[in-house]
C-alpha cells in the first residue's frame, strides 16, 4: 500500500478565475487523482476527453452540459467525450482519470 500524507500536499492555483488543483495520487502507473476547488460562477470551456474520467461531487453543485451535479454526485466520462462545465456553488470534487492507452496493434 501506498499513503501520501496531507503535510505533503497543498492547493495550487489551476486557472485565472480561483479555481485550484491537489495532486492526490500519481505514481505513473496510469492512474492520477487530484481534488479540485472551483468557485462559484467559474467554468470549463467546452473540450473533449482523450481518456476515462471519474468525478465524485464532494461538495457543491455544478453543470456538466445538460446535467446538474451536487454534493455526493458521481460521473463517469468516456474517452472522445465532449462538454462544458459550469460552477453553480462553490465546489469541490475528487476526480481520477487515466492516462491515453494505445488499442492493441496500434
Amino acid at each position: 500500500m501506498k499513503v501520501t500524507r496531507v503535510a505533503d500536499r497543498c492547493f495550487k492555483e489551476f486557472t485565472a478565475d480561483g479555481a485550484k488543483e491537489m495532486d492526490l495520487w500519481n505514481d505513473g502507473l496510469g492512474v492520477t487523482a487530484k481534488l479540485y476547488t472551483f468557485p462559484k460562477g467559474s467554468s470549463y470551456p467546452e473540450h473533449t476527453h482523450e481518456t476515462w474520467e471519474q468525478l465524485y461531487m464532494v461538495s457543491g453543485k455544478l453543470r456538466i452540459s445538460d446535467d446538474i451535479l451536487e454534493t455526493g454526485d458521481f460521473a463517469f466520462t468516456e474517452p472522445g467525450d465532449t462538454h462544458s462545465v459550469d460552477i453553480l456553488e462553490d465546489t469541490l470534487v475528487l476526480i481520477s482519470f487515466g492516462k491515453q492507452v494505445s488499442s492493441p496493434g496500434a
